[in-house]
């Protein structure tokens, strides 16, 4: 079949046949029966640019492929896009949490150059968004500690990477609002 030709013949034309001609079903059936390593991360690459979030078959395909490429480093970066995808659109930072924990197990596995930079980089996001979190679980028992450990989360460098700073305001803004009220 001239689409394998093309898809065997290099990677490059393989992935423009994927995007021109072949619809998704026909990417996942293919993959699926490749055995190919560039065959699955190509297709988990492509798949990443429909509507993953929203529809998790496709996101459990993205993760089956990389996983039967074992593309670690593809996977954990995967995994990071989605805490990413939960923090900016959705605000939940409990959900973006667990996702940069997936990212860091496989970014642990994987073996490439500037790994340590790249996991020093996640495991600083993870201790932020954990701060984070557990200052909004403070909000109803201790709200005076959670507008300190806001205000403490604020004052960190790379805070912008890991949550959105108005977010830590709003924290602070509304616990304030609520302490003057009860004095």
């Amino acid at each position: 079949d001239r689409y394998q030709r093309r898809v065997h013949g290099g990677q490059s034309e393989g992935y423009e046949c994927f995007a021109e001609e072949w619809r998704q079903e026909k990417i996942l059936f293919f993959a699926s029966h490749s055995r190919q390593r560039e065959i699955y991360i190509l297709a988990a690459n492509f798949l990443q640019n429909m509507d993953w979030h929203n529809d998790p078959e496709i996101m459990k395909n993205i993760i089956s492929f990389y996983t039967k490429a074992r593309a670690l480093e593809q996977l954990s970066t995967f995994y990071d896009a989605c805490a990413q995808v939960e923090i900016d659109q959705y605000r939940d930072y409990e959900k973006a949490l667990a996702a940069l924990m997936e990212s860091g197990r496989y970014l642990a596995k994987a073996k490439f150059p500037d790994k340590e930079e790249k996991a020093e980089a996640l495991q600083n996001r993870i201790v932020l968004v954990e701060r984070f979190v557990e200052a909004r679980q403070k909000a109803k028992d201790d709200p005076k500690e959670m507008v300190d450990m806001c205000h403490a989360l604020l004052a960190e460098p790379e805070l912008d990477n890991s949550i959105w700073i108005g977010d830590g305001m709003l924290g602070i803004i509304r616990q304030s609002g609520g302490l003057r009220a009860g004095l």
